[in-house]
């Protein structure tokens, strides 16, 4: 309904619009709500992108999405709105880049959404789960500053028991592929889980004041277990946690 209320009001407009003092704008300058806004949250500043549990502040502004709007218009799972989060961003930064821009104009951004949305309800994602039964997640954070020890720890025998999976609520996901590539720990086949992937929302989609997820939720049926120096509290869900 709300899609064929904007394409009747666009099919109304006639190729230019006369502002009150005469003057006509060209009707591509004008932007018509798609009504994509209900599903951003508001961008964080600098100096709340941060990550308490990693010890972080994010160099890359990630825009969240209201998991709420997203269910109640759309209906779709826990998993499916967290790959939605991470593609949405994904393009906006290869975007921005490809541009030279580091602003999106909300008819820009509403596209790119509706087109990774359309991706996610066809099951095309950029996160693939590995068909692995056991997975082993790493949590990165703590060994940010301590690259030998991260590669220590992923090339583990223990670890690599497992599929490797490399999580971090501080890197987004071209950042922790550009870290393992510069560590050779790419040439593992590993998986990248970053923080375009936490969110602010529960499985039930009740907004709690803190940045998490539930991997059970999301690696369903996998038997996982997390490997860190220290339990990371922005990891819920079943899991074996295992020192390192």
């Amino acid at each position: 309904m709300r899609l064929f209320y904007t394409i009747s009001l666009l099919c109304l407009i006639n190729c230019s619009y006369t502002k009150t003092d005469g003057v006509k704008v060209d009707s591509g300058e004008i932007y018509l709500t798609s009504g994509a806004e209900q599903f951003f949250l508001a961008e964080l500043p600098y100096w709340a992108n941060f990550s308490s549990d990693g010890a972080c502040f994010r160099s890359v502004p990630i825009r969240y999405l209201n998991f709420s709007a997203l269910k109640e218009n759309y209906n779709l799972s826990y998993d499916q709105m967290l790959h939605l989060q991470l593609m949405f961003n994904r393009r906006l930064n290869e975007n921005l880049k490809s541009t030279g821009q580091s602003l999106m104009s909300p008819k820009d951004e509403a596209y790119v959404f509706y087109n990774m949305y359309q991706k996610v309800i066809g099951g095309s994602y950029d996160f693939l789960t590995p068909r692995f039964k056991k997975l082993s997640l790493i949590w990165i954070d703590p060994y940010l500053s301590d690259h030998k020890k991260l590669v220590q720890v992923v090339t583990n025998e223990k670890v690599l028991n497992g599929f490797p999976v490399l999580v971090s609520e501080c890197l987004t996901s071209f950042e922790l592929e550009e870290l393992a590539r510069d560590l050779e720990l790419d040439e593992l086949g590993v998986r990248y889980f970053s923080a375009e992937m936490f969110s602010i929302f529960s499985i039930e989609n009740k907004r709690v004041p803190y940045f998490h997820v539930d991997i059970s939720e999301f690696f369903k049926g996998k038997e996982i277990q997390v490997f860190s120096s220290k339990e990371p509290l922005a990891i819920e869900g079943k899991y074996l946690f295992i020192k390192k």
